[in-house]
């Protein structure tokens, strides 16, 4: 049928692009082994009696949509303004890992506008679960032999962790991308460098047929 034909190249076509971002971006390793989310982690611990109290998600509701809108337009500005020769200097590089350089910068800022939008979801699942339990879920929790004080526990303890975990990575990548511009920067200057060494040569043998 046409329309679950559409829905299937429609997810494919996701899929792959995911797959792409996620391996441009170096995937778990990307994340875990990132200094930004060990220092996150840090922050998370340290700030244990923030993430523990009812009512923390309210300074990811007031700082993240902000963020996420600022950080879809500079992303978008960043890459329209860039110079044509940087983009072509820079399209066939490749990182130290085997990575294109020019699909890694642009993973690395779809990872940064993705982990804000999952650190606002987590925080909207830990709103939903501070609320009264549904009951097709607390008769769930029933069969499964889960008392109402360990699922306390579990929220508390588990989700409002992670959540706030990734509230604190989505604001850290900040300076990751801000390092990522600069590395753009450093790469334009190199390309500016060798246009104006040319443009120094072709003067050269200009001046020489004099």
């Amino acid at each position: 049928m046409p329309f679950f034909s559409e829905v299937v190249k429609q997810y494919s076509e996701e899929i792959t692009d995911f797959r792409q971002v996620w391996n441009n971006a170096e995937g778990f390793t990307g994340i875990f082994a990132s200094p930004y989310f060990l220092f996150s982690l840090f922050i998370t611990t340290l700030s244990f009696s923030v993430w523990t109290i009812p009512g923390w998600w309210s300074y990811v509701f007031s700082i993240l949509p902000n963020l996420i809108g600022f950080s879809v337009g500079s992303y978008t500005l960043l890459w329209s303004i860039s110079n044509v020769k940087l983009k072509r200097a820079i399209a066939d590089a490749v990182t130290p890992d085997g990575r294109n350089t020019y699909l890694a910068l642009h993973a690395m800022f779809l990872r940064f506008i993705g982990m804000q939008i999952f650190a606002l979801v987590l925080a909207l699942l830990s709103l939903a679960a501070n609320g009264e339990m549904p009951f097709f879920f607390a008769r769930f929790l029933y069969i499964i032999d889960i008392n109402a004080s360990t699922y306390g526990i579990l929220v508390t303890e588990l989700l409002w962790f992670v959540s706030f975990l990734f509230f604190i990575y989505a604001l850290s990548l900040s300076v990751a991308c801000s390092f990522a511009v600069y590395r753009i920067s450093r790469l334009e200057r190199i390309s500016i460098s060798q246009e104006i060494e040319l443009e120094k040569a072709e003067m050269s043998k200009h001046n020489e047929a004099k």
